[in-house]
């Protein structure tokens, strides 16, 4: 008996080492994906714009390297995309409320998905460059059980919003259980995410508003005035 015990314990303990070992090799191939996709959205940005300085919805945007500088109030606030260039995410008038509103929320994924890193920007973004003009609390944790990390899953959404990001055929929002929604992220425009990011981030700082979000037939497409 003691001897089957050692076993499962020592199985137990290799199992963890291998989770935990996935996830940093995880992190690894995501960091160096992110590097490359962020090339990509510069060098085949969707909707680009030539302008060094545009207006769109009473505010300035200034172009700064990889992105947009938007001018907030006193702080200048960094966007990889402008209002104009991003898709509406099928996102229903509730989870607008939810985006708006929130002064917290709790992100998932399986500690596998290429998503990982990903989800590491949009958090930073969240916390520290949009929480200048709006602080936003972000918990990030991932959906099985790792040692040194959170489980998170619709089970807390009662502590705060839960989003939970997945790859999927398309790039849509769908509602898993009450304040629990699932971001789905089209597996062959994985920057997409970097999208529903910024979309976020416009939505909290009330640069996007609903009645111009919802405005649109299935996207937030905006128009730009040079």
């Amino acid at each position: 008996m003691a001897r089957k015990l050692r076993k499962g314990n020592e199985k137990e303990r290799a199992d963890k080492k291998r989770k935990k070992t996935m996830l940093i090799w995880s992190l690894f191939v995501a960091f160096l994906f992110i590097g490359s996709t962020i090339a990509s959205v510069v060098l085949y940005p969707l909707g680009s714009n030539t302008e060094d300085e545009i207006d769109i919805l009473n505010y300035t945007f200034v172009r700064a390297g990889q992105g947009w500088n938007l001018q907030y109030n006193d702080n200048e606030i960094k966007f990889t995309f402008l209002p104009s260039q991003i898709k509406g995410f099928n996102i229903s008038d509730e989870f607008f409320n939810i985006l708006k509103s929130s002064p917290q929320f709790l992100f998932s994924t399986n500690s596998s998905s290429e998503l990982v890193s990903l989800i590491s920007y949009g958090k930073l973004q969240l916390s520290n460059e949009w929480g200048k003009a709006k602080p936003t609390y972000i918990l990030y944790g991932f959906l099985e059980p790792l040692s040194n990390y959170s489980q998170v899953n619709c089970d807390n959404s009662s502590l705060a919003p839960v989003l939970v990001f997945e790859k999927g055929n398309t790039s849509r929002v769908s509602k898993l259980e009450e304040r629990c929604y699932q971001i789905e992220i089209d597996s062959n425009y994985l920057y997409d995410i970097m999208q529903f990011f910024d979309l976020m981030g416009y939505i909290r700082l009330g640069v996007i508003d609903k009645e111009t979000f919802f405005n649109n037939d299935e996207s937030s497409e905006i128009n730009e005035t040079a």
